[in-house]
């Protein structure tokens, strides 16, 4: 084999070995350090013109190397070049479905931050309100411990007002039985003497 079939077969494994990465890549594409989807050609110019250089050094560095290919090269394959059209079509598909994948990603992460934060409120406030709680619970227990002192003290009142009262009638009716043993006696000490 010349020179120039050497060539030629190296120039085909070339675009052969691209259109299978991509190919791959249709499955599940490479994402970057900030979640988005590596560089991926979106004609056949760019095809032609890709070498992984435009790739980051990651990807770089999991693949074998590829290269540029002229246009004339791809040309002289015609089915080829239409299943790398294909390959190149269906891989934006695939690209747009985990751009959407990735949006939704951050909308979910941006609803749960918005959540966390909504939750740490909450919390604050239940804090806030068991605290008003305690305050009022410790309030509620001096009130009432003053009402049953209160209570206590008008029991205690009301039972010695009612042995004093008591004993004050008991004393007055004793008074009253000596007075009449008084009285009694003076009407007849100061009875008129007959003799």
């Amino acid at each position: 084999m010349n020179r120039g079939e050497i060539n030629k077969q190296a120039a085909l494994q070339n675009i052969i070995l691209k259109k299978e990465i991509l190919q791959t890549w249709t499955q599940s594409i490479p994402l970057d350090s900030e979640g988005r989807a590596e560089y991926y050609p979106n004609t056949i110019r760019q095809f032609n013109g890709w070498d992984l250089s435009q790739n980051s050094p990651v990807v770089r560095s999991f693949l074998p190397p590829i290269f540029r290919n002229a246009n004339d090269t791809i040309n002289n394959y015609p089915a080829l070049r239409a299943e790398v059209q294909v390959t190149i079509a269906l891989l934006a598909k695939t690209v747009h479905k985990t751009r959407d994948k990735g949006e939704r990603l951050k909308g979910l992460k941006r609803e749960i931050s918005e959540l966390n934060n909504y939750i740490r409120a909450l919390e604050e406030e239940l804090i806030s309100l068991r605290m008003e709680h305690s305050d009022w619970t410790q309030r509620t227990i001096a009130s009432q411990e003053k009402y049953q002192a209160l209570v206590d003290d008008f029991r205690s009142f009301r039972d010695s007002s009612g042995k004093e009262y008591e004993a004050i009638k008991n004393e007055n009716c004793e008074l009253k039985k000596k007075l009449t043993k008084v009285t009694g006696l003076r009407v007849v000490h100061n009875a008129p003497n007959k003799n």
